[in-house]
């Protein structure tokens, strides 16, 4: 019934890449002692390494409650969060680790980053938008802060598909349908939106301007494989829709 073997017997499989036997043992540490911090934040730790990041913000936030000076969890938390976009609760975390360890450069530049990352989001669209201003019929501008509204892979605190469309939609005008990348912004902006059939359409125009070649940025296998993604995602809308008998 010992809680702190059972934390530092998890350290040792942990290191080993033995993570769920590591989980375990941390699991059972709090489970006999539910104040234990350190097992909480040793549990995070684990669960980052199995890519578990909602359970591991979990732990995290639970260390934190039980001790609310505890740095390195607050830091921990801040990582975690800037990988799911959310910047304005990293840079609180981080701010909150600085607070508690000034001293400590590793998150003095943690929090550097995540400010940098903040502004910068906000800095590009406004730098886009004038740029549109300068410039309206040049397809570019829209097309490219079209992608940032809609990126998969972008940054999640402007991820915004709605306001996307509509520049997808204009860019896609204004290169007269001739440029498979600015179509590309469409189809993924119509998919976003849940206009799947639309996209399909727009990407198999994008095939056919490729015509069986890669071009700059653009795998013609994965135009394919994209164009099967929007079927596959189609036929499951319409299969939900689909009134039960």
């Amino acid at each position: 019934d010992l809680a702190i073997a059972h934390n530092n017997l998890g350290n040792a499989p942990s290191e080993q890449g033995k993570l769920d036997e590591a989980i375990a043992a941390y699991r059972e540490a709090i489970r006999l002692n539910p104040e234990y911090a350190d097992a909480q934040y040793n549990l995070g730790v684990a669960l980052r390494m199995q890519g578990k990041p909602d359970e591991e913000i979990a732990a995290y936030r639970e260390a934190i409650r039980l001790e609310p000076n505890f740095a390195r969890a607050h830091a921990n938390l801040g990582i975690v969060l800037t990988s799911q976009g959310k910047l304005v609760e990293a840079v609180a975390a981080f701010r909150e680790a600085v607070r508690l360890a000034p001293n400590d450069q590793g998150m003095s530049g943690l929090l550097e980053n995540a400010l940098d990352q903040l502004v910068s989001a906000d800095d590009r669209v406004a730098e886009l938008r004038d740029a549109i201003s300068e410039e309206p019929e040049n397809p570019k501008w829209r097309n490219e802060l079209a992608w940032l509204f809609v990126d998969p892979a972008g940054d999640a605190l402007i991820h915004d598909p709605k306001r996307a469309l509509p520049l997808a939609r204009t860019a896609v005008d204004l290169s007269k349908r001739r440029n498979a990348n600015i179509l590309k912004t469409l189809a993924v902006a119509l998919a976003a939106n849940g206009e799947l059939r639309e996209a399909i359409g727009v990407q198999a125009e994008i095939l056919k301007l490729m015509n069986g070649k890669d071009l700059p940025g653009m795998k013609f296998a994965d135009a394919e494989a994209a164009l099967e993604r929007y079927r596959k995602a189609l036929a499951a809308q319409e299969k939900q829709e689909k009134p039960s008998k």
